[in-house]
């Protein structure tokens, strides 16, 4: 639950910082896979748009279904998380679309026990990690946001 508070917290402190950010013209540069919302595989297209949100150091990405808008799960990706997994909370693994690994940790939402969440932390660039964040209201939902998130296709990184 602590780091479900830090990263609302850090979100917002980011959100008012960058307010005065927002009001500025903004330079069109290019697109960089450690600096972006990763591209919508065909497979999800149809059912998901991406609602990025740029802050510094800091790119918020909340994946809404296209019917009624509910957010289904999100990435933040930055220089350091404040989530830092547990080994205690290790739920299932999965299979990334670039062949990766990727382990899910179980949280929890103080407001509703009854709903499932899951995070996880990835390595996409020597200075970047993705922390991904969801919560589902059945097992079922759960494994399908999951299998979305897999097939995002992250960049691979790899410690020399």
């Amino acid at each position: 639950m602590k780091s479900l508070v830090r990263i609302w917290m850090l979100s917002f402190a980011a959100l008012w910082a960058g307010h005065a950010l927002a009001q500025e013209p903004t330079q069109t540069v290019a697109s960089d896979p450690a600096n972006d919302c990763p591209a919508l595989p065909e497979a999800l297209s149809t059912t998901i748009d991406w609602s990025e949100r740029r802050f510094p150091g800091i790119v918020q990405c909340s994946a809404l279904a296209r019917e009624g808008g509910a957010e289904l799960f999100a990435l933040t990706i930055s220089a350091e998380s404040p989530f830092k997994p547990r080994r205690g909370d290790r739920a299932e693994k999965g299979t990334l679309a670039n062949g990766e690994e990727l382990q899910w940790y179980r949280g929890e939402l103080a407001s509703n026990a009854e709903t499932e969440v899951r995070e996880a932390l990835l390595q996409i660039a020597p200075d970047r990690v993705v922390h991904v964040f969801l919560r589902a209201e059945n097992p079922a939902a759960l494994a399908e946001r999951q299998r979305m998130v897999l097939l995002l296709p992250f960049p691979v990184y790899r410690e020399n």
